[in-house]
């Protein structure tokens, strides 16, 4: 017990001791999670073309409330649809809506013609929040309700900061727990200082299992850290009771921990840790449905998604921060991350005993 604790002091000591890891503890989640929604979450301008083929009153109608919507630049008006491409290719708008020869008569008569809504591919981000809007829009103009059908779940704000705030918190919790813990021990490799440990008669595992342990401590403070900047800046709420967000996050950190551990005992220096730690958390990190969803991967991406750690982890804060569903649903990611942790933490014990 004795030795436990000088072991776990040492880790403290050489965490507080070191500017660059308290320098990174601080920043990740004041960039990361308080900055960046910042430039992903205003409300984007819809610029538009509308081609008239009408030219009735309803037609009209439509038209004003393009030009009255806050969220939506003024549109172009076109007389043909040849006009309103030739704006797309230059890039003046994004979006643009046809209103077909006899809207407003059927539209009388009780069956109207639907209207088109073209999307520059080009600008596939762009497009698809446009389009959203868009649609949002004349779904609530009491003249469109029969033609467009639009429901927004578990985000029903104008703003969209947080929709991102869950993958932002996973992302930052990742680096933090991949980074940290593999500077370390890159550190302390290049000083053999855990030689030195290890010649004292501490076992191995014990070593890495406290240090893994304090690292573990360090996440849950930056998970903190997180859920105090988004509830300062954009008031979030976890759906769920935060025992169960602690819960999940530490044991589905556990794997992440190891793969800082991994790449570090693989790496012959520290900078050769620096650039396995940053090609592994790109590698991750895209494949993990931060950046893509789960549905729009196909083939070999689609299936190491599902084993990816990170994607445990972002699916589990989403689970209890986003819609509060039951923590049965996240058993097999939860077991699968306990599996993979031992896995890393043999494999990682026999190459630091090979090492030293």
């Amino acid at each position: 017990m004795r030795r436990l604790y000088y072991i776990f002091k040492h880790e403290v000591l050489t965490f507080v001791r070191n500017p660059l890891m308290i320098l990174l503890l601080v920043l990740s989640p004041l960039v990361v999670v308080g900055f960046i929604p910042q430039t992903l979450g205003n409300t984007n301008k819809v610029s538009c073309a509308i081609v008239d083929m009408d030219r009735s009153a309803a037609s009209r109608e439509i038209v004003q409330i393009m030009l009255s919507a806050e969220d939506c630049l003024s549109p172009a008006l076109c007389g043909s649809i040849e006009e309103a491409m030739r704006l797309m290719e230059r890039n003046k708008v994004a979006m643009i809506i046809f209103i077909p020869d006899g809207y407003g008569r059927d539209m009388d008569l009780g069956h109207p013609r639907k209207m088109t809504l073209l999307a520059d591919g080009a600008r596939v981000l762009e497009a698809d929040i446009s389009a959203s809007q868009l649609i949002s829009l004349l779904s609530g103009d009491q003249l469109s309700n029969g033609i467009v059908s639009n429901h927004r779940l578990f985000n029903n704000y104008d703003h969209s900061e947080e929709f991102y705030l869950v993958s932002l918190m996973s992302l930052t919790l990742v680096f933090i727990a991949i980074f940290l813990i593999g500077l370390n021990l890159s550190e302390e490799k290049k000083h053999n200082t855990n030689s030195q440990i290890i010649v004292t008669g501490v076992d191995m595992r014990l070593y890495l299992g406290i240090k893994v342990l304090f690292h573990s401590l360090v996440v849950i403070l930056e998970l903190f850290i997180c859920l105090l900047l988004g509830y300062i800046v954009y008031d979030m709420t976890i759906v769920s009771g935060l025992g169960q967000l602690i819960l999940v996050t530490y044991i589905l950190t556990f794997p992440l921990l190891f793969v800082g551990v991994f790449l570090a005992a693989v790496a012959r220096n520290d900078i050769q840790t620096i650039y396995l730690m940053i090609f592994a958390m790109i590698f991750l990190v895209m494949l993990s449905s931060i950046i893509a969803p789960l549905i729009n991967m196909s083939g070999i991406s689609y299936y190491f998604c599902r084993l990816n750690p990170v994607y445990w982890l972002t699916k589990g804060l989403r689970t209890v921060i986003t819609y509060g569903f039951p923590l049965r649903t996240l058993i097999p990611e939860l077991v699968a991350g306990i599996v993979l942790s031992l896995i890393f933490f043999f494999s990682s014990i026999r190459l630091l005993k090979r090492i030293n």
